[in-house]
């Protein structure tokens, strides 16, 4: 694995971000003249952006797991410029992957619906969103104990760890504040047109995030490979 190369360029890159954002407008778009004009009711599951087992879910599952794929293989490479940060890498590729997992098989959910009887749980409207501390304490935990190893690929990868934090920035926007916004206001049948425009703001900004995050990578790992 340490010989491993990749043989692309930043203009590959570029043009694979833009595909990428081209095809995330799409989905968002066919999910929204879905549910508003009904023009693809027997595609409606696979479209739904707010459903399992949909396009959405895998296209998000997909790039979740590449990003985690890439920062493992870059800790693997024997011209890493340093090998202290190998313990941040293979945690944060891990919990990429599990991010991955989680997209595809709904975990957060079941832990909702395993914690629900937990009083001291703090909790959304609805007994919603019990996953949400728990994933917090765990990603706050991941940083302090790579919180060393984190500055030192800042002070290295300045660019594409910046690129890379506005990725992640739009992904947990989408993914928590939007999510915690619905949770709270928008899960009535009153509030469902609004309900339905969240989803679609909620999901596009998590699929932007992913591909934002994945191109930050790649740009890390071409910087590898030159090194």
């Amino acid at each position: 694995m340490s010989n491993i190369t990749f043989k692309f360029n930043k203009h590959q890159l570029n043009q694979l971000l833009k595909s990428l954002i081209v095809f995330e407008v799409l989905l968002v778009t066919l999910y929204i003249m879905n549910d508003y004009f009904h023009l693809f009711k027997h595609q409606h599951h696979i479209l739904d952006l707010d459903g399992e087992q949909t396009i959405g879910s895998w296209f998000s599952s997909c790039q979740l797991f590449l990003i985690g794929v890439f920062l493992l293989v870059n800790n693997f490479r024997e011209h890493l410029p340093n090998r202290t940060s190998c313990k941040f890498l293979t945690l944060i590729g891990l919990g990429f992957m599990f991010l991955s997992l989680d997209e595809s098989a709904s975990i957060h959910e079941l832990i909702s619906l395993s914690s629900k009887h937990v009083a001291w749980m703090p909790r959304f409207k609805g007994q919603q969103g019990l996953w949400i501390p728990i994933y917090a304490v765990l990603g706050l935990s991941i940083l302090w104990v790579t919180r060393k190893n984190l500055f030192e690929i800042w002070l290295r990868h300045k660019k594409e760890c910046t690129i890379f934090i506005y990725g992640f920035l739009t992904l947990f926007f989408g993914a928590v504040i939007l999510e915690i916004i619905s949770y709270q206001y928008l899960r009535t049948p009153e509030m469902q047109n609004w309900y339905l425009l969240e989803v679609a703001l909620e999901e596009g900004m998590e699929m932007l995030g992913a591909s934002i995050m994945l191109y930050a990578v790649l740009l890390f790992t071409l910087k590898s490979n030159n090194n």
